[in-house]
């Protein structure tokens, strides 16, 4: 499945990225930066299976998937999320740290609402900088 943003900016985009883990927890891993499968087919062992999409991924992953031409070629999917949302290296290193939604159960509400509130925690502290990065 192709994935597009209609956001002009970093803070918009983020925002999209939060409502989109939200409303499908079943697509979102903090700890695996993007991954494509088949709908049902197992993910990480017999834990879950991929969703009808057949993407998960984690913060950085989910703005590669919305934002880049091809996604499933990126060398390194966290460098292109850091460059398209403008962040500096201490930034994107905590951002898109792993265990940023905690050690818990992947794809599931509790990690989705745990990822969704250190981005909420993120914009508000970061705003100017996110409103200020054009992604078009």
């Amino acid at each position: 499945m192709r994935f597009r943003t209609e956001a002009k900016n970093a803070y918009d985009l983020l925002r999209e990225v939060r409502s989109l883990i939200l409303a499908n927890p079943q697509r979102y891993n903090q700890h695996d930066t993007l991954s494509f499968g088949k709908e049902g087919d197992t993910y990480w062992g017999d834990e879950t299976k991929y969703p009808s999409c057949g993407t998960i991924g984690c913060r950085a992953g989910w703005v590669a998937a919305l934002v880049a031409p091809r996604p499933n070629r990126l060398q390194n999917v966290m460098k292109y999320a850091q460059k398209v949302l403008g962040l500096t290296e201490e930034q994107a290193d905590t951002f898109f740290d792993s265990y940023a939604a905690g050690r818990g159960s992947i794809c599931t509400l509790e990690h989705a609402r745990i990822g969704a509130k250190g981005i909420t925690a993120f914009i508000r502290k970061n705003r100017n900088q996110l409103l200020a990065k054009r992604i078009r």
